[in-house]
């Protein structure tokens, strides 16, 4: 009743008003509390730094999305950056069915507001992959994005995703999510059965001179195989990184098989006790800083272990089957 009233008084622009005011004058973000909290995560010079955000949890951001990426950059030192700037928000095979020509310079990002924001960043370069392309910016941009086109899968180890998991320098960014891209690397990486359509797919995209070429190239089986048999299937991104601490909590909650669910808690807690996960906080924002190579050795030992145990749960009828029951657990 209380809140049918509120509406009532309060429509919907008036709130929206009355909240992007109180943020501003109360959740204020400046580019020097951005580099004093990734300072303290202590990220090396020279990482390559893969950013995944919820910008609305950070709070008003003086100066917008981009004091993100000039902070990483000023906190450290010849970093680069790197985000998928994938040209479509549904499936790959929707996208690929309307048979779109994708234009590195002028297609827009369609992975968020901050990606966009690199994709327009000054020396940043975009790859030429039809389907799943990247940006960076920095000293290492170009090892990340040339010839990453060519890659057969869009995570595979020649793809930009590939070559940036394989390496040390790897890091992960999070701004209080977890909804990072680098899991579809993972289930390449520990070969998950039913990953990808049977056929392969050609896109047309223009090349640096500006001429269409197409490529042959192979696409994710749609939704399912983004869920790891604990027994109970776990959305992927959770089962990885429950972070953060709310979306770890909800987790928890939801999963009935408890050792299961603990198991994934020890994971994060250990990881974390050893330095490759790293917390800041700024306001009510939860930062992450990821050291990509332990942590993709760990979760992709224990994705091979979960196809080898439970091998009848990673059928696609079975998966078809749990998600009519309303069996597949996400947060």
């Amino acid at each position: 009743m209380l809140q049918a009233i509120k509406k009532r008084l309060f429509p919907k622009g008036i709130r929206r008003a009355a909240d992007n005011w109180k943020r501003q004058c109360f959740q204020r973000v400046t580019r020097k509390d951005l580099v004093k909290a990734i300072r303290r995560m202590g990220m090396p010079d020279g990482a390559w730094i893969c950013i995944h955000s919820q910008l609305s949890g950070l709070g008003y951001l003086v100066g917008g999305p981009r004091i993100i990426l000039d902070a990483l950059r000023e906190a450290v030192p010849g970093c680069t950056l790197l985000m998928p700037t994938f040209p479509f928000a549904g499936t790959a095979e929707e996208f690929i069915a309307g048979d779109p020509l994708f234009d590195p310079v002028r297609t827009p990002s369609r992975s968020g507001m901050l990606s966009e924001v690199l994709r327009l960043y000054p020396g940043a370069k975009r790859s030429l992959h039809p389907t799943h392309p990247c940006v960076a910016v920095g000293p290492d941009a170009d090892v990340l994005i040339d010839g990453s086109e060519c890659a057969l899968t869009p995570f595979g180890p020649d793809s930009s995703y590939g070559r940036y998991a394989q390496s040390p320098k790897a890091w992960q960014f999070l701004v209080h999510t977890n909804a990072t891209s680098i899991v579809h690397e993972f289930q390449e990486a520990a070969d998950m059965p039913n990953l990808f359509l049977p056929d392969l797919y050609t896109a047309r995209g223009l090349d640096r001179a500006g001429r269409e070429q197409r490529y042959s190239l192979k696409i994710h089986f749609p939704l399912l195989p983004l869920f790891v048999a604990t027994p109970e299937y776990v959305w992927f991104p959770d089962y990885a990184l429950p972070f953060p601490a709310a979306k770890r909590n909800h987790l928890v909650n939801r999963m009935k098989d408890k050792a299961a669910a603990e198991a994934i808690v020890r994971r994060h807690d250990e990881l974390h006790r050893a330095g490759v996960f790293r917390e800041a906080k700024i306001r009510e924002s939860q930062l992450l800083a990821v050291e990509v190579a332990p942590w993709r050795a760990r979760v992709c030992g224990e994705v091979r272990e979960s196809i080898a145990r439970f091998p009848e749960r990673y059928d696609v009828a079975a998966l078809r089957e749990a998600k009519s029951r309303k069996e597949l657990i996400t947060t």
